[in-house]
């Protein structure tokens, strides 16, 4: 089930990337970061959750940070960063 969802992920974050959709770009690589979490890649997921964040604050899209936040959070905990968490 994971592989399915990382496959459909990657898919939409390319098409999205092609037409250059910034906010579907963002929510792309957040979802990828929540399915790194999953896998336990907890420092590849912090640094796509960035990524994510990054392209939210930049194009001013807010709804997709509290789960982006979130899940930052949860990747710096399996890191055990707990003051970055």
């Amino acid at each position: 089930m994971i592989d399915e969802a990382a496959s459909v992920t990657a898919r939409a974050l390319q098409l999205s990337t092609q037409i250059g959709d910034q906010d579907h770009i963002a929510y792309a690589r957040a979802t990828n970061g929540y399915i790194l979490i999953a896998r336990e890649m907890f420092a590849e997921a912090v640094l796509e959750t960035q990524r994510s964040i990054e392209t939210c604050e930049k194009i001013g899209s807010v709804w997709n940070l509290p789960y982006a936040y979130t899940d930052l959070a949860r990747a710096q905990l399996g890191l055990d960063n707990v003051s970055a968490a």
